[in-house]
């Protein structure tokens, strides 16, 4: 189909920055529009009270009252009016509105034809306390990184969603690159980050939620445009999924578009069109990291590219939303 059908492409995102570069490549489009909660709660206290109100953690034990108040704050009566009849309304599983049932309904009231559309980013075994039924019947279409979820649970398959952007950046120079949260990999990540530093590798690690400081490692969130260029100065991309997780997280994408060579532990990666076992490393514990492949690293004259060919764009995405 035509990728501009007469229809309105509305996101309304979470985590802006990162949000921001992931769609980049709509920017310039007339018939895309992003918003993010971030843009319109901007008081340090009422951010704090919406995270806390729309905690899914804390609406599991008892549905918190008065949650109907952040509605008409984000969703006011111009932008209603723009999101208007027959338009499409896109959201992340990482947005908490989702996951509020009478927000959905709420929003089904004020643009009855809106087509409602939901992105998993991450799995869905990481998202338990709600089924996938709540899901199929609230939004119209639903679409997964995750080919497990895609069989399973019926979704629609997406390899993955990325801009690749132009990158200029002042950072030092590293061999390998890691940024994310701990989520319960902390042992493997330390052990993963003591093997690569005895091969005398240069790390720029990042491991938010250390049970205990570790001497080398930082633990403080920076802004996901400053990942990317601390990525982009890196010779090679680290990637620990947790166990259950099959879909191809950020670093995946971001090493085939920026040309880095990749460690993970995910195995799909083998069924990727880009990979490629020379400059792409499957592991299951630190010990599978070779001599071999750290020399390759290493060689500043081996060159990675993998021909990307835009595969990830969100532009993709558009064009399959009828």
């Amino acid at each position: 189909m035509s990728l501009y059908s007469g229809k309105q492409y509305f996101f309304f995102g979470s985590l802006f920055d990162y949000c921001n570069v992931m769609f980049s490549d709509l920017h310039q489009l007339r018939f895309y529009h992003i918003r993010n909660e971030r843009q319109l709660i901007r008081n340090k206290l009422m951010w704090y009270l919406y995270k806390v109100h729309n905690s899914r953690i804390a609406n599991t034990l008892f549905e918190l009252p008065w949650k109907s108040m952040w509605y008409k704050y984000l969703f006011d009566n111009k932008y209603i009016a723009m999101v208007g009849e027959g338009n499409r309304l896109l959201f992340f599983d990482s947005n908490p509105l989702v996951y509020d049932s009478k927000f959905l309904n709420w929003l089904r009231y004020e643009v009855p034809s809106v087509k409602l559309v939901l992105i998993f980013i991450n799995s869905f075994a990481n998202r338990t306390m709600v089924d996938a039924g709540y899901f199929r019947s609230h939004f119209d279409m639903i679409f997964t990184t995750d080919i497990i979820d895609a069989r399973e649970k019926g979704f629609e398959y997406l390899e993955g969603i990325h801009s690749k952007i132009h990158i200029e950046t002042s950072f030092p120079e590293y061999d390998v690159a890691y940024f994310d949260a701990n989520k319960k990999r902390e042992k493997t990540l330390l052990e993963i980050y003591r093997r690569l530093k005895d091969f005398g590798l240069q790390l720029d690690f990042t491991i938010i939620g250390l049970s205990k400081p570790v001497i080398g490692v930082s633990e403080f969130a920076i802004p996901y445009l400053d990942v990317l260029k601390r990525e982009f100065n890196s010779r090679c991309l680290l990637d620990i999924n947790n166990e259950r997780q099959n879909n191809y997280t950020q670093r995946v994408l971001e090493a085939i578009m920026y040309n880095k060579f990749l460690i993970t532990n995910n195995p799909n990666v083998v069924y990727l069109k880009y990979f490629n076992p020379e400059t792409m490393l499957v592991i299951k514990s630190a010990k599978d990291i070779d001599k071999s492949f750290i020399d390759r690293i290493k060689n500043k004259n081996y060159k990675v590219n993998y021909m990307y060919q835009g595969d990830f764009s969100p532009v993709n995405l558009l064009s399959v939303i009828e």
